[in-house]
C-alpha cells in the first residue's frame, strides 16, 4: 500500500532482514498474541534498536478478535509502548486482528468462543493509514521502505 504514495516498499519478516541500515524508514509491527508482540519482533526491535533510532519508525500492533479497532484508536499494549518510546518511534496503530479456528493457536482453539474467531482487519483503516505514513516519508535515497510483519494472516 505504500508503493501508492511513490515508495518503494518490501515486506519482510524479521527473520529475514538483513541490513536495517539499507533503509530510509522502517514500518514495524507484530500480531498480538496474549497481549504481547511475538518474541521474534520484540527481539529484532531491540537488537535492531540503534539502527531503528536512526531512521523514522511507525509501529503496528494486530489483534483485537472484534472491530473495536476500527471504531476507536485503541494505544499500544505497554512494552510496545516502551519500544516506541525507546526507539523514537513516530506513531503507533493497533488494527483488528484475524484468527480462524484450527489456526495452530492451541490455546485459542480450546478456550475462545465461536465468535471470537474472524478476520477483523479493516483493509480501508490499513489503506489510510499507510497512505499516511507515505505522505510522511521523504523520497527514499536508497532501496526504499521496509515493512515487518511476523505472523500475520495474509489479506483477501
Amino acid at each position: 500500500m505504500l508503493h501508492g504514495t511513490g515508495h518503494v516498499a518490501e515486506m519482510l519478516l524479521v527473520d529475514d532482514v538483513v541490513d536495517v541500515q539499507a533503509y530510509d524508514a522502517v514500518v514495524l509491527g507484530s500480531p498480538l498474541y496474549e497481549s504481547r508482540w511475538l518474541k521474534a519482533a520484540h527481539r529484532f526491535a531491540k537488537t535492531e534498536g540503534a539502527a531503528l533510532r536512526q531512521r523514522p519508525l511507525w509501529l503496528f500492533s494486530s489483534g483485537p478478535l472484534d472491530d473495536s479497532a476500527s471504531k476507536s484508536a485503541i494505544p499500544p499494549v505497554p512494552t510496545v509502548h516502551q519500544l516506541m518510546i525507546r526507539l523514537n518511534g513516530r506513531e503507533h496503530i493497533t488494527f483488528g486482528g484475524c484468527l480462524r479456528p484450527g489456526s495452530g493457536n492451541w490455546l485459542a482453539d480450546r478456550y475462545l468462543r465461536p465468535e471470537h474467531y474472524g478476520d477483523f482487519r479493516d483493509f480501508e483503516q490499513i489503506s489510510a493509514w499507510s497512505r499516511q505514513v507515505g505522505s510522511r516519508i521523504r523520497r527514499p535515497k536508497r532501496r526504499g521502505l521496509l515493512s515487518r510483519r511476523q505472523g500475520a494472516p495474509k489479506g483477501p
